[in-house]
């Protein structure tokens, strides 16, 4: 008998921020991704990119959630939830809460 390991919404959506931050590695930026999961689907993701953009605001949870608040057309994009590959930095987690 194998076992077949079953991987939890939450472990594949923290697969793609990782596959995230090697597109940013892949660019000689410091290898952080992020994902805006909607309803367990995925609307956005992003990398970090400060360096090539020459914006010192371009980090990956940044990135991940200008794009779904484009995509929703909400800037307080309720119901969805951020997956990031490191913990966000002073700018990145804000405040908290709306």
């Amino acid at each position: 008998m194998t076992d077949t390991f079953m991987a939890s919404p939450s472990h594949m959506h923290m697969q793609m921020a990782l596959v995230q931050a090697q597109h940013a590695w892949d660019l000689g930026e410091v290898p952080v991704g992020a994902v805006v999961v909607k309803d367990g689907e995925v609307i956005a993701t992003g990398y970090n990119q400060p360096i090539g953009k020459h914006d010192p605001t371009a980090h990956a949870e940044i990135m991940a959630l200008r794009a779904a608040a484009e995509i929703l057309g909400n800037y307080r994009l309720p119901g969805c939830e951020l997956y990031v590959t490191l913990e966000p930095c002073v700018m990145c987690a804000g405040r908290g809460g709306p």
